[in-house]
């Protein structure tokens, strides 16, 4: 039986956890159905030729856990028998099962399956949705969030609102939130690294649910598991989103990208008055990874930056004071609307306050409150024609990000593993009102400049004692 002991300690009270590794485990027989025990059994990753060793008990068992996902090559060697070599891709926390049959034979002789069928999770009754590398690289992606992509899972859908910032529903939606068994997207669970990935930031400020959102470049994989997960996990109502970030592997490899949207090519807004230019669309992601060795088979590099730069107007129609409305005339309200004297107000017999409109609808200038008489040359002209919608506006909201993701790795030996990885992003939002400043104005919630930066750190190393005792530990 593998013993596996796992301590994690949390700095600034995150929690952690430790199970966005994967698990090997199988049984080995020979062509009698006889048991193999002691057969040794080499789990070598392709990517890093980093490779872990474990036996067969006696029953003809083994079990290799806190694999990183990856691609694999498993080779089980026992004299007088054939070796025998598969190959094998690990999802983020995959318990795979792989049983090898031995034929009689040296071991210079060897037996290669090139083709498997796919391997069923049998050790696991969680359900959820691995979305791969390759899958995370080639689904279109709008703003290039990975959150997005938790949207093709079973049992999770939109939440609520248009997805405008400041707007009624879900704030966080623009960052990707989702809803996952009926809850709301705060009830969702986000690891990454196997450290927690959950934004605390009151009223959600930074319109999404996680704090670091690595570039899609820098993502290795994640699950989604939607029901039935481990009690490990019991910490939300709806999905726990698992995400593991990439390493460096024994060639050099990296990337560059860029992406453009522009308003040239956008069509006119309706409502826009006629003369104004539509409003402005300028929107740009670029970015870099690297990875490599530094030393072959032992320790490994990688880094990702991406930046994000997004000038968008927003169409605003409000109502404003006219002309003669800020000089104290509101004659065109009349007879459908009057305006009423509050010291004209007087009770008549049965003691009933009789309320009486200013002679012609009209406030005197003597009458009209010295703030307000500062305040209303501050108000813009209305810029179309009529006493409502009379003012049409596209102020531009600025968005800039950058997100920062380095990682190493060490294999110190085939039994201890270790790797650190650290995040940062800055984040800049502007999102002003319908009125020029001082004014500024507000038609919704939130419309106000966010400057905001996060961090995160994660330390995890794995030992193996022996093939049955493994400890795993994160710090983050």
């Amino acid at each position: 039986m593998l013993r596996r002991f796992s301590f994690a300690i949390s700095l600034f009270l995150l929690p952690c956890w430790a199970q966005e590794t994967s698990e090997i485990t199988g049984r080995i027989v020979d062509a009698s159905g006889s048991v193999a025990p002691g057969a040794a059994v080499e789990i070598r990753q392709v990517s890093t030729d980093v490779k872990w060793d474990v036996k067969t008990n006696e029953d003809g068992y083994y079990t290799q856990a806190l694999l990183p996902p990856s691609d694999y090559r498993v080779t089980v060697r026992l004299a007088g028998f054939k070796q025998d070599v598969r190959n094998v891709t690990l999802e983020v926390e995959q318990v795979a099962r792989l049983d090898f049959t031995l034929q009689v034979g040296s071991l210079t002789e060897t037996i290669q399956v090139m083709a498997t069928t796919p391997l069923l999770e049998s050790s696991n009754a969680s359900i959820g949705q691995v979305v791969e590398t390759q899958a995370i690289a080639d689904l279109p992606l709008n703003g290039r969030n990975y959150l997005d992509l938790a949207k093709l899972s079973i049992g999770t859908t939109e939440p609520s609102g248009i997805g405008t910032s400041g707007t009624s529903g879900d704030r966080a939606k623009t960052g990707g939130a989702f809803i996952a068994n009926g809850t709301r997207s705060d009830q969702n669970n986000f690891i990454l690294d196997g450290i927690d990935n959950n934004a605390k930031i009151a009223d959600l400020s930074n319109n999404t649910n996680v704090v670091i959102q690595p570039s899609v470049d820098a993502l290795g994989e994640f699950k989604v598991e939607t029901n039935t997960y481990s009690p490990e996990y019991g910490h939300s109502a709806g999905a726990v989103l698992s995400a593991t970030t990439k390493t460096g592997t024994n060639k050099i490899h990296g990337s560059a990208f860029e992406f453009l949207r522009n308003d040239a090519v956008d069509a006119r807004n309706f409502f826009l008055a006629p003369g104004t230019p539509k409003q402005e669309l300028r929107q740009s992601q670029y970015g870099a990874t690297t990875g490599g060795p530094v030393i072959k088979n032992k320790t490994f590099l990688f880094g990702s930056w991406q930046g994000s730069r997004t000038n968008s107007g927003t169409t605003m129609v409000e109502t404003l004071p006219t002309a003669a409305n800020l000089a104290g005339d509101f004659s065109s309200l009349l007879p459908k609307t009057a305006i009423n004297d509050p010291l004209a107000t007087v009770q008549n017999a049965a003691g009933t306050n009789v309320k009486s409109a200013f002679p012609g609808n009209i406030i005197p200038q003597s009458r009209i409150a010295q703030t307000s008489a500062k305040l209303d040359p501050l108000i813009p002209a209305q810029n179309v024609p009529g006493v409502a919608n009379n003012y049409v506006v596209s102020p531009v909201t600025v968005n800039n990000r950058d997100a920062w993701d380095s990682r190493g790795d060490q294999n110190f030996s085939n039994a201890d593993k270790l790797f650190l990885r650290y995040s940062y992003y800055k984040l800049y939002v502007n999102n002003p009102g319908p009125l020029p400043a001082p004014l500024i104005g507000s038609s919704n919630f939130q419309q106000s400049i966010n400057n905001q930066s996060g961090h995160q750190a994660v330390l995890g190393e794995t030992h193996v004692f022996r093939a049955s005792i493994v400890n795993d530990f994160r710090a983050g």
